[in-house]
């Protein structure tokens, strides 16, 4: 997985990591999971405001309804799964389909970090992508993953893009 610092947070456009990605060309398969309800919201939003094939899971969703968007993620028919933290916690999805994860933020809970990845259909494509956004602000969240070491050495970094390997 890719991990990419976002120094972005407090700027004056919180979107900035989504400013330049044209939603129509994604490949079918993405999961974008978001850990504050907060960060679910406004992504969810901007997916709603670029008219964007996705659907959102939350533990808010009626549980037919989760069943129903499972499904159509799982055969292609809606190309993006916006997926919380708190959804993940209480109902713990087995999501298939996904071919490429983007953690908008890393989860509180460290292993959530691999069952999120553990959903990644390898068999599929030759090459499934990670992504985690993350700032200085995410730095417990970071040494949940990585360890605390790495986690330093990654923020004090003047590297942006760091490639971990399984």
């Amino acid at each position: 997985p890719r991990l990419s610092s976002r120094d972005w947070i407090g700027l004056a456009d919180p979107d900035f990591p989504f400013a330049s990605i044209s939603w129509a060309v994604i490949s079918p398969g993405v999961l974008i999971f978001a850990r504050s309800y907060f960060d679910f919201l406004r992504l969810r939003r901007k997916l709603d405001d670029e008219n964007a094939d996705f659907a959102a899971l939350s533990e808010y969703t009626e549980r037919s309804d989760a069943d129903r968007i499972r499904s159509h993620f799982a055969s292609g028919k809606t190309r993006i799964l916006l997926y919380s933290e708190r959804a993940h916690f209480y109902f713990r999805y087995k999501l298939k389909g996904v071919r490429d994860v983007v953690f908008y933020s890393l989860p509180d809970h460290c292993v959530f970090y691999s069952e999120i990845l553990s959903m990644v259909d390898q068999g599929k494509i030759q090459q499934p992508t990670s992504t985690a956004l993350f700032s200085k602000y995410d730095a417990l969240q970071l040494g949940r993953v990585v360890g605390t070491r790495e986690a330093k050495k990654m923020l004090t970094s003047e590297t942006e893009t760091f490639l971990l390997a399984a």
